[in-house]
């Protein structure tokens, strides 16, 4: 198979067409729109991977590339927050009937759900939750074992022992379960047991 990459950013481009070529697949790396332009035509083309903002520079969609291409071949488009992390994949083809179309379909979107980075309980992710989120995980994760009671919540939060705070600490622990099922698939949530609330990892990462 061989593909062209197109994307502005150096380092994604560079980190796609290296986990493609792993694979064995031939690439075609065009980090400017003339380079693009030059190879999107080429004949001997089974897919195209391009950034979405690329297509969206030339106020193009998916579907109006394929029409500009004379040949059944995919297309992929992708987000990206940096080079390592690539979600929000969409591929499509001109053909939805040929064969080897729908398994360069597969083994495209194989490759590129790879790239996609799952979030750790890490400092970065603490910091990524609003401020009361990420104060409530880092304590939940140093206090692991024995979990947290409201009162050292509350002593946390307000620096003091407040019974009137309860309601607000349900809510922040909803809120911050709520941002673990979102980011990690409901590998992670927050019990409470024995009025203590405890960190727990639901299932193992595939």
């Amino acid at each position: 198979m061989k593909v062209l990459v197109f994307d502005r950013k150096i380092d994604t481009l560079t980190f796609l067409c290296e986990k493609l070529e792993n694979h064995g697949i031939t690439t075609i790396a065009a980090e400017n729109g003339s380079k693009f332009i030059c190879n999107y035509l080429n004949p001997e083309l089974d897919a195209i991977i391009v950034a979405k903002k690329e297509l969206t520079h030339y106020t193009l969609n998916e579907a109006q590339l394929l029409k500009k291409i004379y040949k059944d071949i995919t297309i992929c488009s992708y987000f990206h927050e940096d080079c390592y992390n690539i979600k929000k994949i969409n591929i499509v083809s001109s053909s939805a009937i040929a064969k080897n179309i729908k398994a360069n379909e597969k083994i495209l979107k194989i490759i590129l759900l790879k790239c996609r980075r799952k979030p750790d309980l890490n400092k970065d992710y603490i910091y990524s939750l609003p401020k009361k989120s990420g104060l409530l995980l880092k304590h939940l994760l140093i206090n692991r074992e024995k979990g947290l009671s409201d009162d050292e919540i509350s002593t946390i939060f307000w620096g003091e022992k407040l019974p009137s705070k309860r309601n607000s600490i349900y809510n922040h622990v909803y809120n911050l379960k709520q941002s673990l099922k979102k980011s990690f698939d409901n590998r992670y949530t927050i019990l409470k047991t024995n009025k203590r609330y405890r960190l727990i990892k639901l299932k193992k990462e595939a």
